[in-house]
Parts: C-alpha cells; structure tokens; sequence
C-alpha cells in the first residue's frame, strides 16, 4: 500500500501546479448523474456496483519498481516549466488517476467527454439521457443496450488495461524489441485466459519506458476514447433502436452471443449488422478528429488518428491469438483487420495522411508482434469486397466521394 499522507501532499501540489498554470483538471466524473442508472442496471442482473465498477488502484504499477516510477514522475513536475500546457496537463491527469480514488466509470466518462460534447452538436438525440459504464462481460470490444429506455454504453475495463500495455510495450520496443514482442504476446494470453490482464505483472518498468512521458497517457487515452467512440456512435446512429437483440452470457471471458432463456446470468445486448458496426467505427474516428481538430495542441490530429489504429492492431492480435487456440470471436463485429482497411481509408478521405504518421508506426509495431507466427496478415492494400462496403458506409454517413475513386471504381 501506498503512503496516505505522502499522496496527499503529491495530490495537493498536483492541484497548486494545476492553478498556476490555469490548467483545469476534469473532476473525477464528469457526468455523476449517469451513475445511479448505470448502478440500477448492473443491480437488474445481479451484479454488485463495486465489483464491477472498481476504484483505480496505484497497484497497477509494479512494485519492484515503484520507487523509480514515482522518481519519473516527480522529475517530470520539477520539469513542468519544459512542457507545453497540453503535456502538463496529461501527466497531472496521471498523476490524479494514479493516486486518488477515481472509479473506472468515472475515468471512462472523463475521456469520453471531448467525443461526448461533439456528438451533442452533431446529433440533437444525444442530448437526451445516455449512460457511460463499464461492463460487466468479459469481452474486448464494447457492447451498447437500452435500460429503462436510457441507451447504455459499456467497455469492459480490461480492455483498457491490455490497450494500456500495449502503447507502454510500443514505447518499450524502441530500445527491446524483442522484450515488447513477447511481453505483448503474455499480456494477451493472459487475457484470453482471465478476461483481465494486470500492468504490473508485466515488468513495464525494467528501464525501457520513462513512465513520466506524457505520450504514453495521451496515446492510451486516444485508444480508449475510440472504443468509447465506436459505441456512442451506435447510439448517435439509431443502432440502440434498430439493430436486432440477443441474449448473452455474462461470465464469459471470450464473445459468442446466442440466443438463450432470459436469466439473472445473461444480458441482453444490440447485435449490429457488420455495415453498421463498420459505420459506428467511422462514425467514432470523425468524432475524434473533430473533437481533437478544436484543441491548441497541434500534435493533437496525430495522436486522434493514431487511436483506432492503435486499439485495431491490437484487436488483431487479440483475434489471431484466440484462433491460434482453436477457438473463434463470434460477436457481431467485423474483422479488425477489415475494420482497419475502411478506417484507413477515413483518414485518407478526410485528409489525414500525413497526420497519421504515429498510426502508421503503431501498425509497423503490430506487424512486427505479428511476426512472430507466420500465419499472421496485415490488411491487404487493396481490395475490392472491402472497397464496395467502404464506398456504401461513407455515402451513408455523408462523406464526399466524388474524388475518391480509388474506392468507388476498384471495385
């Protein structure tokens, strides 16, 4: 355990260098009003709050090492005056998640909230009562639902925690690759195995990654926020209302929605069709960009559009690992290597090429995890099922394509 009086003193000059700066720290939830639904719904099917929604705990960090973590990151606040506002801001953020009692939902809405406000301005719909919450299934990807005629937007936290190592092991390959590749692999494994992976069984702190570098929170978050992004963009597309229905087991550590007797063990969850999956995604990266597009920050974009590619890569590899032990998601998404190839694409059509130098080293580092069976593939470069699908999701989510015919006529 961690010395009370010492994080205090931690969490008070966090706050007085927050005020200096005119740095305003989001509160610990920004939207508390959710929770009392989200409880009451988790209460329906026989779940307590607390073990599914979980205070954030320092213990994440390995203990062995936990004294040159806090070095880093204290170095990085006598430093302050060397980081832009934006820098700044991400490590007191750290800081605040790391050592105070923030619970899991309360840190999912706070990274939500830049989507959150510009989805309000896009569709008039969500500014009625939605709900942000962390899942009770084990699964990687989200799920979204209605309760009490409120749409629900779940991530499992686990989920996070495996994004978490993955960006922490991408930094970590510029000096080991070998380390990064076979940490990744373990992480995944144990996540297949549990359905939950813990940071600090994986020795992110041998020396590899300054644990004070603001980029590996704002890349983290970024991928968090897409998959946040992915499932109110179910909602803002009227796929709570419209998509079919399914019952699914809640103990579960792995996909595979069936259609069963309703029991306090199973939920009921949308099932999207794989067009509507592939338009929340796009729907999602929009989002992001635009959220990102309105901050001062110029390294912002880059970060936006490496998010999904970040969160895709590894849904890859989640994928490849189960199929490697003879089992297979069946959940309603598609592909993530199809997913990728159409948000690619996105990036290509809103005009982020050259923004998307940090997803591109965020796929170079997937391939080079992938390596290690050779039976892994990378999206294909070109092709033509994927274009035809691509070219029906962009037109129905209003994209211009009239210059585009590298979709529309490779076909």
């Amino acid at each position: 355990m961690y010395d009370k009086g010492k994080v205090d003193k931690l969490l008070g000059l966090v706050h007085e260098m927050a005020k200096e700066r005119n740095i305003e720290l989001p509160p610990s939830d920004p939207n508390p009003e959710q929770q009392p639904v989200y409880e009451r719904y988790l209460r329906s099917i026989g779940r307590k709050p607390d073990d599914i929604d979980r205070v954030i705990e320092i213990e994440r960090i390995p203990q062995e090492q936990r004294g040159m973590i806090y070095g880093m990151l204290l170095t990085s606040l006598m430093n302050a005056k060397n980081q832009s506002d934006s820098e700044l801001k991400q490590l007191l953020f750290l800081i605040t998640t790391l050592f105070s009692e923030q619970r899991a939902t309360g840190f999912l809405r706070t990274i939500a909230a830049p989507v959150v406000a510009v989805a309000k301005r896009k569709t008039p719909a969500l500014n009625e009562a939605f709900c942000l919450g962390v899942s009770p299934l084990k699964w990687f990807n989200g799920q979204s639902l209605i309760f009490e005629r409120t749409p629900l937007c779940l991530v499992q936290s686990g989920c996070f925690s495996l994004i978490e190592i993955f960006v922490t092991l991408f930094q970590a390959s510029q000096k080991d690759v070998g380390y990064a590749v076979s940490g990744t692999w373990r992480a995944i494994e144990d996540y297949i195995r549990t359905g939950e992976v813990k940071p600090a069984e994986y020795g992110l702190g041998q020396g590899l990654v300054n644990f004070g570098d603001s980029l590996i929170g704002v890349l983290t978050t970024s991928a968090e926020q897409f998959v946040v992004a992915h499932e109110i963009g179910h909602v803002a597309l009227g796929h709570t209302v419209t998509a079919l229905r399914g019952l699914v087991p809640i103990e579960t550590n792995r996909a595979a929605p069936t259609a069963m007797a309703t029991s306090r063990d199973k939920m009921e969850i949308i099932q999207p069709s794989h067009f509507d999956e592939h338009c929340a995604d796009i729907w999602g990266v929009s989002s992001q960009l635009e959220a990102a597009a309105s901050a001062s920050d110029e390294a912002a974009v880059p970060i936006a559009c490496a998010g999904s590619t970040i969160f895709m890569g590894l849904s890859m590899l989640v994928e490849f690992a189960y199929r490697l032990h003879g089992e297979q998601l069946d959940d309603t998404h598609p592909s993530a290597s199809d997913r990728l190839y159409l948000i690619e694409l996105a990036l290509e059509l809103t005009g982020n090429h050259e923004n998307a130098y940090v997803a591109h080293r965020f796929r170079e580092f997937t391939e080079q995890v992938g390596r290690r069976h050779p039976n892994f593939e990378m999206p294909s470069l070109l092709s033509r099922a994927l274009n035809k699908m691509a070219q029906s999701v962009f037109e129905h989510l209003g994209f211009d394509l009239s210059k585009a015919t590298y979709i529309t006529e490779f076909q």
